[in-house]
């Protein structure tokens, strides 16, 4: 700063020194100048040699703080419009409450396909027609099972039981065909049934009641 004021009163009495002569300026050993008083100086000398002498020029800089200030305000303000608001941040971050799993669906009664049973389980032998019995004429059910068990009954055409047949040979054997095979006896018109724990064999029809000694129910048709 010392400097720079050496400098102003310097270049005012050169050129408005009301033709006094200059006081003879002492010979100072020059000093580094910083790069604003050399931008200074120089635009000083330019001015100087335009004028030819004339009037004192004004060596205050120009301000450009506001200019600038502004300028650094907008460029700010366009940043700010850029950048995410705070809300679409926070949208951002993945959240830390645990996702509660919607319990499965049950299907619909209405889209299931109910399988018919027989009205009335019947059991007889081979002149009676299989299939899904109704109310009326004589059908024998051909999709039975033990409800004490649990297994699905099946049944032989033209055949009854070998008078020797034993629980212990239908647990063993059932439903293995080749291994009950040899308990059947040829009977034309007979239908040989059973389970792993009941086996009888029918020629005439009976109805499977809540008193009957079978515990065989109708499955299902499809």
């Amino acid at each position: 700063m010392d400097d720079l004021d050496d400098l102003l009163s310097d270049l005012n009495a050169t050129l408005g020194g009301g033709g006094k002569p200059a006081a003879p300026i002492p010979a100072v050993p020059p000093r580094p100048a910083s790069g604003r008083s050399q931008n200074l100086q120089t635009s000083q000398t330019s001015a100087s040699s335009q004028s030819g002498g004339g009037s004192a020029l004004s060596t205050k800089p120009q301000q450009s703080g506001p200019a600038l200030g502004g300028d650094i305000d907008d460029l700010l303000a366009d940043l700010n419009c850029l950048s995410p608001p705070k809300s679409m941040k926070a949208s951002v971050q993945p959240s830390t409450t645990p996702v509660k799993q919607a319990p499965p669906r049950m299907p619909s009664a209405r889209g299931v396909k109910m399988a018919k049973k027989c009205s009335c389980v019947t059991i007889g032998g081979t002149q009676f027609e299989q299939g899904l019995a109704g109310f009326s004429g004589t059908v024998c059910c051909d999709r039975m099972r033990c409800t004490k068990c649990d297994l699905i009954v099946v049944s032989f055409e033209n055949a009854k039981w070998s008078s020797d047949a034993e629980y212990m040979f239908f647990r063993n054997c059932y439903p293995n065909e080749d291994k009950l095979r040899p308990k059947l006896l040829n009977c034309p018109g007979s239908r040989a049934y059973c389970c792993q724990c009941t086996w009888t064999e029918k020629t005439t029809p009976e109805h499977l009641g809540y008193n009957s000694p079978f515990r065989w129910v109708c499955r299902g048709h499809s």
